[in-house]
């Protein structure tokens, strides 16, 4: 009952099994009678993650790097933690050491300049994705390069700079010609540029794919009810 290396065997056993209250019960055992046991520390982490309990894992995640402050792998289950508890501006601080040792991996840039779009830090997402483009367009996925086109466009229109926005909702809507929510916000950035006309034909061709059903038409009437009316209301 002394040996804490039998309970995490027992914690591991019990993990494999899916039966997680047990293993976290015996990583906790091990961990009593060594508290600086790296492998009931990883084990108990990672359960809780898989348990989608992000506050419990960054607990012990934050022990263990202590014990090993430059261990890559412990950083990365501290961003995703950070990331998924909502503490974003933490988060992207990970990610950047994440980043400055593996500068092409396009799973952390995207994570990263979200961070940035939730801590309106647009200058900073817009600098992510423009970096994450240039790697997407060497892949053969049109979904990829699209979706980060779209969302350095949503970056670029919250700085006012209307006419990158423009430009890159362009190159989305290309790969997504009825997407209806792409279709209103490239209105919108033409509504800013004085471009009446064709942001009325994109307001239209946005309401006849159902932009109306949509959850941002939701929320912008939830929380703005007279703007689109104000904005397009004068088209026919």
């Amino acid at each position: 009952k002394n040996n804490d290396e039998t309970y995490y065997d027992l914690g591991y056993a019990y993990g494999n099994l899916k039966d997680y209250n047990n293993a976290i019960k015996n990583f906790n055992e091990s961990l009593k009678i060594n508290p600086t046991n790296e492998k009931s520390l990883f084990g108990i982490s990672t359960t809780y993650i898989s348990l989608k309990k992000y506050s419990e894992a960054l607990i012990y995640i934050n022990r263990m790097e202590k014990i090993n402050p430059k261990d890559l792998e412990i950083t990365n289950y501290k961003a995703t933690c950070l990331y998924e508890t909502q503490k974003f501006s933490e988060a992207s601080l990970e990610y950047s050491k994440l980043i400055t040792a593996n500068p092409e991996n396009t799973t952390l840039l995207s994570q990263r300049a979200a961070c940035y779009h939730f801590t309106d830090k647009s200058n900073e997402a817009i600098k992510d994705y423009t970096s994450l483009l240039a790697l997407v367009k060497k892949t053969s996925s049109k979904f990829l390069i699209s979706q980060t086109y779209y969302f350095r466009a949503e970056e670029y229109a919250k700085t006012e700079k209307y006419q990158n926005a423009l430009d890159d909702y362009n190159e989305y809507l290309q790969a997504n010609q009825t997407d209806a929510v792409g279709l209103f916000y490239r209105a919108h950035c033409k509504l800013k540029l004085n471009q009446k006309a064709s942001a009325c034909a994109d307001y239209e061709s946005a309401i006849r794919n159902g932009f109306k059903n949509s959850d941002t038409y939701k929320t912008i009437m939830k929380n703005y009810p007279n703007d689109i009316a104000k904005d397009f209301g004068s088209c026919k």
